[in-house]
């Protein structure tokens, strides 16, 4: 039997003992970011005396119920709460000496949805193979990403606009002081995450404040030397923050007073006519922002230029993964649409390769999906993940024989990541990483799954030289 008790550097916990692996659900890493601590940095935990029972999920931060605009019919519904600084922790470790490696999971929505837990994120499979999960809660959306002048002297660094990127460091911090009690290994950190969970992933390889704190990374479909979103510098997020204040008719006083699902309504409701470029799918304030401190720069530039740590990367991405390109690339990229949902991982290799930094193995899901009636569909983005977690009984789609067989090859592929740093596990294809002499991308398609050689193909070698010419955000004709 797994461990089923903890004592944390704040208290002891109880979890939910399964089978194989034990679960426990919310745990805190900081104190509610609630009250005074509303848009402040996260603080650690008050210590409790006794035994805290971890055994219900802990809330989602505040969000919309829908990632999209409601349809006319449909009512604006927030959901979630303020109080939402918790882990997700599955243990198969049977004693605390085992020292088990461990996964770091950051959930994907764009900086203002999604949860750490749900239909696709489960560390049911990931115990099974021997990897601790843990997964993260963090702000979101108003409440994790406003940003004022005013604010700057609640932090000793003087930052403002980041507060659910100063939640995840601190939740990586608490890992690093905790996760041993719980049979982990905290030199054996892998920060991993999908879509905007990737985009963070990318952030805290280039992160002063996050050395230290992990080993390897493992970014799904959040870009690689491009960046998916615009990253305002300090003075445009606090000159919007103040715009949506005006048209509120708010002061900051306001902001930090009033019911938090309030402030979150209020406050988003004004992004349609705030005026922001449509740089991205979604034209947002609030999300991650440059405060000189946790981000200096877009975190493509850091990724190209070879900044922060050296760590085990594996990047990858999806075919239908390249509609981004058409908000910044003028002209589009029509026929192109393949080559540019490749190339944003191959750039990222090539790049490391060039400066000869530690090796990154890159894959491409190209693998379609049935729906609930069985037929075949184009994957789309998070297509990957019912394989990464190994949830597709969760799912509605029929699921194939081949479908079962991916999603052990793929979860084989992960977990062994996350324990050397290399993919490769015996009975499965062999991946190679990236090089120059061997340039392999691990290609999951309707027939299998194999390393492909994709040096040498005109169109993608065009898009590749496209991003590497300037990373960063895109402004720029693809098309002469």
């Amino acid at each position: 039997m797994a461990i089923k008790k903890v004592k944390t550097e704040y208290g002891m916990i109880t979890g939910f003992p399964e089978e194989e692996f034990t679960l426990f659900k919310g745990v805190p890493y900081a104190s509610p970011p609630v009250g005074e601590l509303r848009l402040c940095p996260p603080v650690d935990p008050v210590p409790w005396q006794g035994e805290r029972t971890c055994t219900e999920w802990p809330p989602f931060s505040l969000q919309l119920k829908w990632m999209g605009p409601p349809k006319p019919d449909e009512p604006v519904i927030w959901t979630g709460s303020e109080n939402c600084l918790y882990l997700n922790i599955w243990t198969p470790a049977r004693a605390p000496h085992e020292k088990l490696p461990v996964v770091f999971w950051v959930h994907g929505g764009g900086f203002n949805g999604g949860g750490s837990y749900g239909r696709d994120i489960d560390g049911a499979a990931w115990s099974k193979r021997g990897v601790i999960l843990v997964s993260v809660g963090y702000r979101l959306g108003p409440l994790g990403f406003f940003g004022l002048k005013e604010l700057m002297d609640r932090d000793e660094h003087g930052s403002t606009g980041n507060y659910g990127l100063m939640d995840i460091i601190k939740a990586l911090q608490w890992v690093r002081e905790n996760i041993a009690a719980f049979g982990g290994d905290p030199e054996n950190v892998t920060v991993a995450g999908q879509s905007s969970g990737s985009m963070t992933v990318r952030w805290l390889i280039g992160c002063k404040p996050a050395r230290g704190l992990f080993r390897h990374a493992i970014a799904q479909s959040g870009g690689g030397t491009w960046d998916v979103d615009p990253i305002l510098p300090l003075e445009e997020k606090c000159a919007n923050s103040q715009k949506v204040l005006d048209m509120a008719g708010w002061t900051l006083k306001d902001v930090l007073t009033r019911d938090a699902m309030e402030v979150s309504s209020t406050l988003k409701s004004f992004m349609p006519v705030l005026g922001l470029p449509r740089k991205s799918i979604v034209a947002e304030l609030f999300q991650p922002s440059m405060d000189g401190w946790l981000v200096t720069d877009y975190y493509g530039k850091k990724i190209y230029e070879g900044a922060g740590v050296d760590v085990d990367v594996m990047v990858g991405t999806i075919r239908d993964e390249w509609q981004n390109f058409t908000y910044q690339v003028p002209g589009g990229i029509n026929g192109y649409e393949y080559e540019f949902a490749i190339a944003l991982s191959v750039a990222w290799a090539r790049r490391y390769n060039h400066l000869g930094k530690m090796p990154v193995y890159t894959y491409f899901f190209d693998h379609d999906l049935p729906d609930e009636n069985g037929i075949p569909g184009k994957p789309l983005h998070d297509s990957e993940m019912q394989f990464t977690f190994g949830t597709f009984e969760k799912n509605p789609p029929k699921w194939t024989d081949y479908d079962r067989s991916m999603a052990a090859t793929v979860l084989d592929y992960w977990t062994n990541f996350a324990k050397t740093g290399d993919p490769n596990t015996p009975g499965r294809a062999l991946w190679l990483p990236y090089t120059a002499k061997h340039p392999v991308t691990m290609h999951f398609s309707n027939d299998g799954w194999s390393g492909d050689h994709l040096d040498g193909r005109e169109k993608l070698d065009r898009v590749v030289k496209f991003l590497l010419e300037k990373p960063g955000i895109l402004d720029r004709a693809f098309f002469k």
